[in-house]
């Protein structure tokens, strides 16, 4: 028995070592999300490991949603993709030049601030890593992903996950090369250029100064700016604002994770809406990744009033004046605007809305408001799902998990809304917006 049970011992000190190998690798920048891993023959002859003790370890972190397997494609690191992932930039004006140099004016500065502050000294020499490669480069396409590399590293450097995670979001995206909508290659002066660029917001970090690092960064950018609009139709404009449908991507990105928590805890699927003007649009939908049940997709865009709970939860916390205008605007000709006036101080007295039939025949949905710092709400987050299934379960219990995963997660929301907002030079519509946060 005392044998037996050394060996025990171990074996489990030989898997702890396997694992701990392995987050490292995955941890590293050699390995960003959504790459895939070696082949599990020769991963587990790099590790000198057997091929069942290397499947166990990336069974026990795809558990934890570190990696995820495909039958025929290998392992990926990362949470595995849903399909609600391939709508989430979909339709934005996130897919124009214009708006992916908005969006990275917005984030990076601010990152490369925070990046200065935080900074640890494993941090500074993975930057330094990065930024020594780039100059030992010469072709544009590694060049690039060196680059790529010491924006995320410094992403990495803020120690903040949801700024990292935001980062990761959009980084298929960030790159000029899908910004100008073609590859571009560079001269062996631009590519000195931009490695000056760098240099300065990394020599920025490693002294410090989060003011320079920040000037530093947006002057990249601004380069950046400048090399675009001349290889494209965007013109010069104010480089440093951000519009309504950028700034909407970024906020549907932050809450992502609550979206994909609810859809998979209720096995319904689950939505995010904001107010734009006098509309209510769905901004993003997860459905639930389990696939034991017929999900509904309630897709994006804007919800009539009176026929949508996430258009209730909204409408029903404006102030008395806008909350009018709303209802007045409303298209629907069957619309009781007094009926409906009075549903909403219902929905004002319960927190929750709920609509029968949202999407057809037995459909229901119910969706709670969400305010950032303590401001007026801007946001709804529900669940939509078949009547019979939701009306089992009962409104409450729904209610109380999305107002938990809401609470869990705001603060940090909070945090990073805070950090961006000095960035936030905006239209008129969205510092209005914005003022709520």
């Amino acid at each position: 028995m005392y044998r037996k049970g050394l060996l025990r011992g171990e074996n489990v000190t030989r898997r702890n070592e396997v694992l701990q190998r392995l987050r490292v690798l995955i941890e590293s920048d050699r390995y960003p999300a959504g790459k895939r891993l070696p082949p599990e023959r020769e991963l587990a002859a790099d590790m000198a490991v057997s091929r069942g003790a290397l499947r166990r370890a990336l069974a026990i972190l795809e558990g934890e949603g570190l990696v995820w397997r495909h039958v025929g494609k290998g392992t990926f690191v990362g949470r595995r993709p849903d399909a609600a992932d391939e709508f989430l930039f979909a339709g934005s004006s996130l897919q124009s030049a214009e708006s992916v140099l908005e969006v990275r004016s917005i984030l990076e500065p601010a990152v490369a601030r925070i990046a200065a502050e935080r900074a640890s000294s494993t941090d500074l020499t993975r930057m330094k890593s990065h930024l020594q490669a780039a100059k030992s480069v010469s072709d544009t396409e590694a060049f690039n992903h060196c680059c790529d590399m010491i924006h995320r590293s410094l992403a990495r450097a803020t120690h903040n996950s949801i700024l990292l995670r935001l980062y990761d979001a959009l980084s298929p995206i960030r790159s000029l090369a899908h910004a100008v909508g073609e590859d571009v290659e560079l001269s062996p002066a631009e590519m000195d250029m931009y490695w000056r660029e760098h240099a300065d917001i990394v020599d920025a970090v490693i002294v410090k100064d989060a003011a320079a690092a920040e000037t530093a960064m947006r002057r990249h950018i601004g380069q950046v700016w400048t090399d675009t609009s001349s290889t494209t139709d965007l013109g010069p404009g104010d480089q440093t604002g951000v519009t309504v449908p950028s700034l909407s991507a970024l906020e549907s990105v932050l809450f992502r994770p609550v979206l994909l928590e609810l859809a998979d805890r209720f096995g319904e699927t689950a939505f995010l809406a904001t107010l734009k003007g006098h509309e209510v649009e769905i901004m993003d939908a997860a459905m639930p990744r389990t696939g034991m049940q017929t999900s509904i997709y309630p897709g994006l865009g804007p919800r009539p009033v009176d026929r949508c709970a996430a258009a209730k939860a909204i409408v029903a916390f404006l102030p008395p004046d806008l909350r009018h205008a709303v209802v007045r605007s409303t298209t629907d000709e069957d619309c009781d605007r007094a009926a409906l006036e009075r549903e909403l101080d219902e929905v004002r007295e319960e927190r929750f809305a709920r609509a029968d039939e949202t999407l057809g025949t037995g459909t229901y949905s119910l969706a709670v408001p969400v305010g950032l710092n303590g401001g007026t709400v801007r946001f709804s987050i529900g669940l939509i799902g078949t009547k019979a299934r939701m009306g089992a379960v009962g409104n409450i219990v729904y209610v109380n998990g999305i107002t938990q995963a809401i609470e869990a997660t705001i603060g940090r929301l909070d945090d990073v809304l805070t950090a961006l907002k000095p960035y936030l030079v905006a239209s008129e519509d969205t510092a209005s917006a914005l003022q709520a946060s």
